[in-house]
This record gives structure tokens, C-alpha cells and sequence, in this order.
């Protein structure tokens, strides 16, 4: 499914969507979505997939990754 499709679906716009990005640490994959807190810095919150950093496995973490943002 493309993002503009899904972000229809949940009533976003891209402007709206948070920043976030996959990475591997300590051998697993890792979702960091970039949030803003009441200040305006940015905070990083990293959270576990539970995939092992493989190739097989980086298009599902990326899919969690998406749905993490929108």
C-alpha cells in the first residue's frame, strides 16, 4: 500500500506524519520515530521491533516502522 493511500485512510497529511527511520543495534532492527516535546527539541524514541537485523526481515521492519509514524 502506498503512504499517500494509508495516510487518506487515517486522515493525515505528509506535513503531519512523524519523522522516523529503521536501524539495527545489537543485532536486532529498531524503529526511532523523531518526536517534539513541549519545547520544540526533538526526542528520539527508539523502540524494539523484535526482528533480528537480517535482510529477510528489513521490509517488515520497515512496515512497522510506517505504522509507527502514522
Amino acid at each position: 500500500m502506498q503512504l499517500t493511500t494509508m495516510l487518506k485512510m487515517v486522515g493525515l497529511t505528509e506535513d503531519e506524519l512523524i519523522g522516523g527511520f529503521i536501524t539495527s543495534k545489537k543485532g536486532y532492527y529498531y524503529t526511532v520515530l523523531n518526536r517534539k516535546d513541549r519545547n520544540g527539541k526533538r526526542k528520539p524514541l527508539w523502540t524494539s521491533t523484535g526482528l533480528a537485523a537480517t535482510e529477510e526481515n528489513e521490509a517488515e521492519a520497515e512496515s512497522k516502522c510506517l505504522a509507527g509514524r502514522i
